[in-house]
């Protein structure tokens, strides 16, 4: 699904949001270990229909993959998703897409096949970031990092 505005979302993209959502929340937050996150709140998910369920977990590992580093002063999101084997991706939105995911569907059409929303990962650094590198934890890099849920809606998302 790709989608670059909110103008050219049409029935199967909706369907497809549906059939692939989250019922609650993860409770995403900071993992224990260096580089991962976590989930705080067992959540059930559908994919394609299908129901699964992913327990707490702590330690998820952050993406190698991502290999963009953040310079400082950055205000970056991720989208969270989980798939049907309970393993989470985190996608960066493409270069070009910048602003305030509420206002400029900066995530939208993000959402890898297969996959539903857990929720967005918001990070503003006060020194440069290195996914897979620099420790969510670490001192000095971030000025707040934030985990806001779908809570069950993957389009609507509540920010603080």
């Amino acid at each position: 699904m790709t989608i670059a505005s909110l103008t050219e979302i049409g029935d199967q993209d909706l369907l497809d949001l549906l059939n692939n959502s989250t019922f609650g929340t993860a409770g995403l937050a900071e993992g224990t270990g260096a580089h991962t996150v976590k989930t705080t709140i067992a959540v059930h998910y559908r994919i394609a229909g299908q129901s699964y369920a992913k327990a707490v977990t702590d330690n998820i590992a952050w993406p190698t993959a991502l290999t963009t580093a953040l310079a400082n002063g950055t205000t970056a999101y991720y989208l969270i998703t989980i798939n049907a084997a309970g393993t989470l991706a985190f996608t960066f939105p493409p270069a070009a897409r910048t602003g305030d995911p509420d206002t400029t569907g900066l995530l939208l059409g993000l959402q890898p096949a297969a996959s539903a929303v857990l929720g967005i990962m918001k990070l503003v650094t006060t020194a440069a970031f290195t996914h897979g590198t620099t420790d969510l934890g670490g001192q000095g890099t971030f000025a707040n990092i934030n985990f806001y849920p779908a809570n069950g809606d993957p389009t609507v998302f509540t920010y603080a």
